[in-house]
């Protein structure tokens, strides 16, 4: 979990976002500079003109691109790197989401890349195991760390297979 000074001052610098009914919240091929916490509404993430996911209040999304674009950064590597959206995400309805920026995590957390790079790497995880909820604990292990070498995570933020 993100300690607590650091949640707090993320949720604190995260923007609310409203989107119309049929608006993109995220478009597919974009550089994931943001990820998107959905408070009030419904939205549907698509992929060649079919639905794969749908989100409600309490869901996030966008945090594969923007843990990759993260990563990138603290490794120093120049962004072309970077993985793009795979999804486009369209609110079904009215949606308020809450942003928070790439930017402003890095704000938050200044000279502790240590403590940056535990909670990408956290994030990492957590991805993995949304993308795999029917998958076993060492199968999701095991896909967790391809899923951060195909992130091209620098080797602080590899997962280990044992912790």
């Amino acid at each position: 979990r993100m300690p607590p000074q650091y949640r707090d001052a993320c949720i604190a610098r995260m923007r609310v976002v409203n989107f119309a009914a049929g608006q993109d919240v995220i478009e597919c091929g974009t550089i994931g500079t943001t990820m998107l916490f959905l408070d009030h509404g419904c939205a549907v993430a698509e992929i060649g003109g079919r639905i794969v996911n749908t989100f409600m209040p309490g869901d996030y999304f966008g945090e594969v691109s923007f843990i990759a674009t993260a990563a990138s950064l603290i490794e120093g590597a120049i962004p072309c790197g970077m993985v793009r959206r795979t999804a486009t995400v369209t609110a079904r309805e009215s949606c308020r989401c809450l942003e928070l920026v790439v930017k402003d995590l890095f704000d938050v957390y200044g000279n502790d890349l240590p403590g940056l790079a535990s909670m990408l790497r956290m994030m990492v995880e957590a991805a993995a195991s949304r993308m795999m909820p029917d998958m076993g604990a060492e199968q999701q292990v095991a896909h967790t760390s391809t899923a951060a070498s195909s992130l091209a995570l620098p080797p602080a933020l590899g997962v280990v297979a044992n912790g």
